[in-house]
């Protein structure tokens, strides 16, 4: 595995992010991704990432299996996803747990304000002239605003491109840009695994080595990207909350 100083930049404000934007759609070009810092803070993320542990811990909690009906993720829900069973991915093997968290329910992890620059940074990079929030969206869409949870014992997602993403936002102007905001920190809620992109000459680089809460990953549909196995020689047990987590608001479509 290739270790690489993080491609990091600073911003303290999305004017600042716009104007650097061809900057940092060539890094992203030249190394599989950047990291943004300085755009959400951390102190809000810690205090979003303790509502989400408390929620997985209620001993009232229905999951729901990966197989869930399409109107289950336009409200807030809880799901496994594992296998290679997707309405979004299918074929790629994975072990996680998605918590769908949709822009127009009940704000219960206080991600909302997270959420919406997490969606600015998207369409500012994607070279769109509005910030496309679902009332904007074309028929048919809408934000995926979601945590996903790679719980310590394994969880992981194998090597892929976001082909379907990227089908989704061919809809609208621009191109297509994920964002990432990284919730946990490493070193503290695991240890070892985590995510992970694949350099043109196909070695393997821990993008979370350095990253901190806050961070914001960004990549593009050329990413070959996943997550190694995370605290593999741990016992899963979703109710101590141990493991990875992060949030994104790609463009989803109902089917």
């Amino acid at each position: 595995m290739k270790m690489d100083e993080m491609k990091l930049l600073t911003f303290t404000s999305l004017e600042g992010l716009a104007k650097s934007r061809e900057s940092i759609l060539e890094m992203v070009k030249k190394s599989s991704y950047c990291c943004i810092r300085g755009l959400i803070d951390s102190d809000a993320v810690k205090a979003s990432l303790l509502m989400v542990k408390n929620r997985l811990a209620d001993e009232q909690l229905e999951i729901g299996p990966s197989r869930c009906s399409p109107s289950f993720t336009e409200k807030n829900s809880v799901k496994w996803s594992i296998g290679g069973y997707s309405n979004t991915q299918s074929g790629i093997a994975r072990c996680m747990v998605t918590l769908m968290n949709p822009m127009n329910e009940e704000n219960i992890y206080q991600m909302r304000d997270s959420y919406l620059k997490l969606i600015a940074v998207r369409d500012i990079l994607g070279g769109r002239n509005e910030i496309m929030l679902d009332e904007l969206l074309p028929d048919g869409l809408y934000n995926g605003t979601r945590i996903q949870y790679y719980p310590s014992g394994g969880g992981f997602m194998t090597t892929h491109t976001d082909s379907v993403g990227v089908s989704n936002m061919n809809i609208l102007e621009g191109q297509y840009i994920q964002v990432i905001l990284v919730l946990s920190q490493r070193g503290v809620d695991y240890v070892e695994g985590g995510a992970y992109v694949l350099d043109d000459k196909g070695d393997i680089i821990n993008i979370e080595e350095y990253s901190q809460q806050g961070d914001i990953i960004v990549y593009d549909g050329r990413t070959r990207h996943g997550v190694m196995d995370i605290d593999p020689s741990k016992v899963l047990d979703l109710k101590k909350g141990a493991g990875r987590y992060v949030a994104l608001a790609t463009v989803y479509r109902r089917i």
